[in-house]
């Protein structure tokens, strides 16, 4: 399924999201997806498994463009952002199906467990 549902005038919203999303990506380096995938669940009513996919197929070309922005910065080491790649196709392939194994439930409850851990981690490591 592309479409998860028809227009309605919340996604009016999305592109104004899209650089919120595009911004604390950026200048956070989190890729998105802790905006994202709230946004789309809570105020869009999205199902989590499509926020997730959703959020994915939107944060890639925001991460690239994230990227060269460093790069031209020379803040990029590239050797880094290769091998964390290589490893992170394969655990995306992974996290793939095992997300689309679980319930919708299990997957806000992991996502919000996983975004508390972070913070957690974040904050004591300060």
């Amino acid at each position: 399924m592309i479409f998860h549902s028809t227009f309605e005038y919340a996604y009016l919203w999305l592109p104004f999201l899209g650089l919120i999303v595009g911004f604390l990506g950026s200048f956070t380096g989190g890729g998105g997806g802790f905006v994202f995938i709230p946004l789309l669940t809570i105020f869009f009513k999205t199902p989590p498994q499509i926020a997730v996919a959703s959020s994915l197929a939107a944060t890639l070309p925001i991460c690239l463009a994230g990227a060269y922005g460093h790069y031209k910065k020379k803040n990029l080491d590239l050797r880094i952002g290769l091998i964390f790649a290589a490893a992170g196709i394969f655990g995306a392939l992974l996290g793939a199906r095992i997300a689309n194994m679980i319930t919708a439930k299990q997957l806000r409850v992991s996502f919000g467990i996983y975004s508390i851990i972070i913070a957690v981690i974040m904050y004591l490591g300060q």
